[in-house]
């Protein structure tokens, strides 16, 4: 409801009953007031606590509400002896000034000491993975294993199944992939639309700029929204950033490959295995890593195993990073998360 102080003629409101929206355009009370993150549904849904604590990195309500006078009942003690007793109690703004919403979570095995995944925040999730079978995960001892170990292990593996045969095959025979090699798959040609409209933006032709080059389709939506709200105390964002590009460098090579092909059978095992982050768990220290990584299990395991082909995918990883496009980036870790939930 908009009241009559903030009411202005270019607010409003349509239903379309055919398709179930409600569209709402409501004017600023302060014109020119930017605000951040309105593509991120779920920083829109996040309850006061969480949206204080990304206020305010490093601090809890918890702990600011530790250092406020508490209201509620006083006791007063004179003497040896309770003399004079008085309670005080205003419970409307207790009410209003307590957090009820009780964060829900499972606690942690404390048995098991490795930690692995986003903000090495798991463990235990491989307990009794050597009972069942798992074509991308190569660590025969997840839980038992630190983040050095797996990395020399990775390393071991790459040693014994590089084939050096295999490998001049594809080399010598590279016209056989030429058309992978031309090809600008899905992602790239969205960057690219995305760079020329800032471009746009920024010179002579603003009028020609587009407002929306990429958004959510309806169902990314409600994945979004189906998400657990959660805040994270970040312990190393160097190697979560580090991590993104590994996997984006596994997303952009299958995307290469099957030329944008959707629900191709095999880009779960692709994207899996040509990235350490998966197929090891392991965390990087640097860019070098990484890059060293990719483009060592690019020329040993997939069908294509060709030096250029690994170059060109790690060109396609710089294309989508330069946009700095939240939306593009969420899209297509969401096309990821549905390639892996679906892969049989």
């Amino acid at each position: 409801m908009i009241t009559p102080k903030f009411k202005d003629e270019n607010s409003k409101a349509h239903l379309d009953l055919s398709g179930g929206v409600i569209d709402v355009t409501i004017a600023k009370v302060e014109k020119g007031l930017h605000f951040e993150d309105l593509d991120l549904l779920s920083k829109l849904l996040a309850t006061k606590s969480e949206l204080y604590e990304m206020e305010n990195p490093g601090k809890s309500v918890q702990e600011d509400s530790d250092s406020k006078p508490k209201k509620g009942i006083l006791i007063e003690e004179l003497g040896e002896e309770l003399k004079n007793i008085s309670i005080e109690e205003d419970f409307d703004d207790e009410t209003e000034e307590s957090d009820w919403e009780m964060p829900q979570e499972i606690p942690q095995d404390e048995i098991l000491n490795a930690k692995y995944g986003f903000n090495r925040q798991y463990n235990g999730y491989f307990t009794h993975v050597h009972e069942t079978a798992n074509e991308i995960l190569e660590v025969p001892q997840v839980e038992k294993t630190s983040n050095s170990e797996r990395v020399e292990l990775q390393k071991q593996s790459e040693d014994a199944a590089f084939d050096e045969d295999y490998y001049m095959e594809n080399f010598v025979n590279e016209q056989e992939i030429q058309s992978i090699l031309e090809f600008i798959p899905k992602s790239v040609h969205t960057s690219r639309l995305l760079i020329e409209n800032e471009k746009m933006k920024k010179g002579q032709d603003s009028s020609k700029r587009k407002e929306k080059i990429v958004e959510f389709t309806e169902r990314e939506r409600d994945v979004i929204l189906s998400l657990p709200r959660r805040d994270y105390l970040i312990d190393n964002k160097r190697a979560i950033y580090l991590g993104l590009i590994d996997i984006l460098f596994g997303y952009c090579y299958n995307e290469r490959v099957t030329e944008s092909e959707p629900d191709n059978v095999e880009s779960a095992w692709t994207i899996g295995k040509l990235t350490g982050t998966c197929s090891f768990l392991r965390e990087y220290e640097d860019i070098y890593q990484v890059l060293q990584s990719n483009i060592r299990r690019a020329l040993t395991y997939p069908l294509y195993r060709n030096w250029n082909l690994a170059i060109k995918a790690l060109e396609d990883v710089t294309e989508i990073l330069r946009t700095g496009n939240k939306v593009l980036l969420t899209k297509i870790m969401l096309e990821i998360k549905y390639i892996f939930d679906h892969h049989s």
